[in-house]
């Protein structure tokens, strides 16, 4: 029996890099091989059995899955090629460049329909076919030059302001401010979303592992990673947080809204261990001081509330969402003990906070009096 396949590339990627065995066909495989050429390749090598080992072709192909890819078709506009080389390529450079890439050109007006081998995995949008004509035609032949236009000083906006202060007053708290990745496994990018989305996470086509597959929703499963790798070292006692986005689908959209939020995570003891006393160890109202500090600052105290809740992967006793003006923007509270034993964590608390529900929408402004033009006198009066 003579067996041709193409087998999944993710799949031997990662196995690849698991058993640290590079070989020939790894390396063809990961990279994507053409389905469409499959079967012309059996056929090949049957001949050459056939030829040269005095072997016996039975008619006929026994095939499992697809056996033929169409080829993709991407529409743009040409003009957009030179737009963004900076460069000045004719209609027929453009066409002739990629015919000589084996791409089907036809033109339509300013419009220019593109079809794309099966064969060509890395071609999947306009930029892409940008970036084939650059390489070909040379990047040596388009001219360096300086942008033109006029400067103007740069200055913060009322947003960047506040999330400076925020990263100030996180610091001044006893945080330490870390950077995680957006991209996460699928299995954790819904998990502790502030709300709970009813469309599934937005996923990466072509994801470089299966740990960075899915854009995230919520911030602290990394946070946890990251509790749980200084714990490995011998540190206790950890206080994070984090400002990045996060990433919600929207029902009927391909792309995710955007949001910035706020995460923290505190384990360990309060303070260190002094001459004065016992350390004191974290707890709820840690991080709840830590919270109400922050909408302190932000002048939103008034507009702040609690309620208990029963989130999935917390503490169903310590947890509390919170609340502006009735609309949940956060949460607060101690992680589910089940989830501190599977990741081998002491008591820990976490909380997040949307900065764009908590800042950009309305941060209400600061209101005083004035101080007496005069000096205050004081006089007293006596009647007969």
């Amino acid at each position: 029996m003579l067996e041709a396949a193409v087998f999944d590339s993710i799949s031997i990627r990662r196995t690849a890099a698991k058993l640290q065995l590079r070989s020939d066909a790894s390396s063809r495989y990961e990279k994507g091989i053409d389905r469409n050429r499959v079967v012309s390749a059996a056929d090949r090598a049957a001949e050459l059995l056939a030829k040269f080992a005095d072997a016996t072709v039975l008619r006929g192909v026994v095939d499992a899955g697809e056996r033929t890819v169409p080829d993709r078709a991407i529409t743009m506009p040409w003009q957009k090629i030179n737009q963004v080389l900076g460069a000045e390529l004719t209609l027929e450079e453009i066409t002739g460049t990629l015919k000589r890439l084996h791409f089907s050109v036809e033109t339509e007006g300013c419009a220019m329909h593109v079809s794309v081998p099966a064969r060509r995995f890395d071609v999947t949008i306009p930029e892409d076919l940008v970036e084939e004509v650059g390489r070909v035609y040379g990047y040596n032949h388009i001219k360096a030059t300086l942008p033109e236009g006029t400067s103007a000083h740069a200055a913060l906006t009322p947003y960047q302001k506040a999330r400076r202060r925020v990263e100030v007053l996180m610091e001044g708290t006893g945080l330490s401010q870390v950077y995680t990745y957006s991209l996460t496994t699928k299995e954790s990018a819904a998990s502790y979303a502030v709300r709970n989305q009813e469309a599934a996470p937005t996923q990466v086509i072509w994801p470089m592992s299966e740990e960075h597959a899915a854009l995230r929703q919520s911030m602290i499963p990394q946070l946890i990673n990251v509790v749980h790798y200084h714990l490995n070292r011998q540190m206790p006692n950890v206080k994070f947080y984090e400002i990045g986005k996060v990433f919600l689908p929207v029902a009927g959209e391909a792309r995710p809204a955007e949001e910035e939020h706020l995460a923290g995570i505190i384990t360990g003891q309060r303070n260190e261990r002094t001459w004065e006393g016992e350390a004191i160890a974290v707890d709820f109202f840690s991080v709840k001081g830590i919270v109400e500090t922050l909408f302190d600052a932000l002048g939103v105290s008034s507009q702040v509330s609690y309620r208990p809740s029963n989130r999935s992967g917390m503490h169903p006793g310590q947890t509390a969402d919170i609340l502006r003006n009735g609309d949940v923007i956060g949460y607060v509270g101690a992680l589910h003990p089940g989830i501190e034993k599977d990741n081998d964590l002491n008591k820990t608390f976490v909380f997040e906070v949307a900065l764009d529900a908590l800042i950009r929408h309305g941060e209400p402004g600061i209101t005083y009096q004035g101080l007496p033009r005069f000096l205050r006198q004081r006089a007293t009066l006596h009647s007969l």
